[in-house]
């Protein structure tokens, strides 16, 4: 097995929020704050960035290291708008879907919901969750679902979404695959194990010729 070598891309190890910094920089010269969420574009020459305590999503330039703000003003808030128009409240896990390149998606959790952000301009819509502000185990299609602090989430091949819901202790899924382009139309968010969960964190889903029967 070979050695790998491991580099810092960006942040320089202090808190931003700490030194009042929370904005651009350059590799090591931009500070990040809990820095919780990571995704990487299609192409593979950027990554998404998530810092839970500051509600921004950073975009870095893998070749150069440049980083900047790509969605959030940093005031907790639950705003679908376009970059930095856009709110979040503590934005945590982020995943993308292998059949949509034009988006990821984030689990904003104190706000029970799952968002989308665009590939194309930063653009950020509610995917589900929503039923109620405090939390809630409802099922539905889109927001009309509930969500309680979801802390993670997947997109399998097939398209389809599985969110770790934090608050609720379950698993949550979608009965639908992901409509490219668009999130979800029409899909119902449902429990997928009847099993306990407590203090959930990651969650993953792997490719069909990695599961077993």
């Amino acid at each position: 097995m070979s050695t790998a070598i491991v580099t810092t891309i960006v942040g320089g190890g202090a808190s931003g929020a700490a030194l009042g910094f929370t904005h651009d920089g350059t590799g090591t010269s931009m500070l990040l704050t809990s820095p919780t969420g990571l995704t990487v574009s299609a192409d593979g020459a950027s990554i998404f960035i998530s810092s839970i305590q500051t509600n921004h999503i950073f975009k870095a330039e893998l070749a150069t290291g440049v980083a900047s703000v790509y969605a959030g003003d940093g005031n907790p808030g639950r705003w679908d708008a376009t970059g930095e128009e856009a709110q979040f409240h503590a934005p945590a896990h982020m995943a993308r879907s292998s059949s949509d390149a034009s988006a990821f998606f984030v689990a904003d959790r104190d706000n029970m919901l799952i968002r989308r952000v665009g590939l194309a301009q930063g653009e950020v819509s509610t995917t589900c969750g929503g039923a109620s502000i405090y939390g809630s185990t409802a099922d539905g299609t889109g927001t009309a679902a509930g969500l309680s602090l979801p802390f993670s989430m997947a997109v399998g091949e097939n398209g389809k979404m599985y969110v770790a819901d934090g608050g609720n202790h379950r698993i949550r899924g979608s009965s639908a695959a992901l409509e490219a382009g668009r999130g979800y139309a029409g899909t119902d968010i449902v429990p997928f194990f009847a099993a306990h969960f407590e203090l959930m964190g990651a969650i993953a889903a792997l490719q069909p010729s990695r599961c077993s029967q």
